[in-house]
């Protein structure tokens, strides 16, 4: 066993030193020029490296935090960002990413933290989530890669996609060394697992890729998920921009939250879907997915504490907490009506929300196979994901208003 990893790991080092020697220029955007900061800085800077560094001034004069991430913090110190991320499973990883402007020192202290200069100007993303992130910040044009590029629903990125300014690296997780490297990007957002054997990251820095495992779909929260938009802001210090941004979403979604806090009845949705004989996906209790049901005034099927994105459960657990559901959301995509969807596995039946025509699919906007705008949109848009939930359990809150992500399978 020892030897075969040992083999494969040669042959994939083999592959990137062939790739280097013949990098495309697509998604090649070299380094950031110089700026002599001759006062202490107003702002960040977004666009520029550091030419005369001088120790003692704020680098960083515009700041964030992290309000509702349960996995993200941030510190400043002058002139690098020190980034913790404790992750929402038990993988027992504690990531530490040490943000220094460019153009200034690496500060000591730090031999476990992985090194980034700030601000990027390239990167690679393998989670379609953060495309939303990319759009709102402005950030396209130092988006050079991406997992699956048949996938994407943004308008501006579809554009930079059919120009040929972003790689297609590979599909999900199955992303190729080869196609990142020739994307030549200063940091690459991997999707982080909760199996820890599954995790790129580690061997990615070994070979010199500068990996950030994301893992927004583990947050307990829906503001936590949007928050990694904040993580991007980071890293290109546009702070002042992800503050102004995230300030309409947090106050939208407190709004529609609080108008069915004390709703009299609280309606039982189920979440995900079939997966096998004796196997359902779902997400868990403790995942964003669960608060946005009950903000939305409904009760999550399940009331485990697992925060994963997807926790495989026995069907007999599922059946038994489910049978009696009143709403079946998500776990249904790519299907054009309630009757294909019934006919696609046997055990559909067996729940009330099937045989009283109460389930709704999360893909409305469908542009194709697994193209659809909740996958690349949606996690910076919780207070639009909540309006819709809003309109499906409990319509007379918001009479007014068509859905925007989830749409009723007739």
């Amino acid at each position: 066993m020892r030897g075969r990893i040992l083999t494969s790991w040669l042959c994939l080092l083999l592959s990137l030193m062939l790739a280097a020697c013949a990098q495309p220029e697509v998604g090649s955007r070299g380094k950031l020029p110089l700026r002599a900061v001759n006062e202490a800085p107003r702002a960040n800077l977004a666009q520029h490296c550091v030419e005369n560094f001088k120790d003692g001034y704020d680098y960083f004069p515009d700041k964030l935090t992290f309000r509702h991430s349960a996995q993200l913090s941030v510190e400043y110190h002058g002139h690098y960002k020190i980034v913790r991320y404790n992750p929402a499973v038990d993988t027992g990883e504690q990531l530490e990413y040490l943000l220094v402007q460019c153009g200034a020192p690496r500060p000591s202290g730090f031999a476990k933290a992985v090194t980034i200069n700030v601000p990027i100007n390239s990167f690679v993303t393998q989670n379609l989530a953060m495309l939303a992130a990319v759009a709102d910040l402005g950030l396209e044009d130092r988006l050079v890669g991406i997992s699956n590029t048949r996938a994407v629903t943004i308008p501006t990125i579809a554009e930079r996609i059919k120009a040929g300014r972003i790689l297609d690296v590979g599909g999900g997780t199955h992303s190729t060394i080869e196609r990142i490297l020739e994307a030549s990007p200063d940091v690459l957002f991997t999707f982080y697992s909760a199996l820890p054997n599954t995790n790129q990251h580690p061997k990615l820095w070994e070979i010199g890729v500068r990996a950030v495992g994301q893992a927004d779909h583990m947050e307990p929260h829906p503001l936590g998920r949007a928050e990694w938009l904040k993580f991007l802001a980071l890293l290109t210090n546009q702070e002042a921009q992800a503050n102004q941004l995230f300030a309409p979403i947090e106050q939208r979604y407190q709004e529609l939250a609080a108008l069915a806090a004390n709703v009299a009845t609280r309606p039982q949705v189920m979440f995900g879907r079939n997966a096998g004989r004796d196997t359902w996906e779902r997400h868990g209790g403790r995942n964003y997915l669960a608060r946005l049901v009950y903000d939305a005034g409904g009760q999550f099927f399940l009331h485990d504490q697992i925060a994963g994105s997807w926790a495989p459960t026995n069907f007999e657990k599922v059946y038994a907490n489910a049978e009696d559901a009143t709403f079946w959301i998500g776990g249904m995509l790519n299907f054009n009506d309630l009757r294909s969807f019934r006919d696609s596995h046997p055990r559909n039946d067996w729940f009330r929300p099937v045989r009283e025509q109460r389930v709704f699919a999360h893909d409305k906007g469908r542009l194709g196979m697994w193209r659809y705008p909740w996958g690349d949109q949606g996690m910076t848009k919780p207070h639009r994901i909540l309006e819709d939930l809003l309109r499906t359990l409990h319509p007379e809150l918001l009479p007014e208003g068509e859905t925007r992500f989830v749409q009723k399978l007739n």
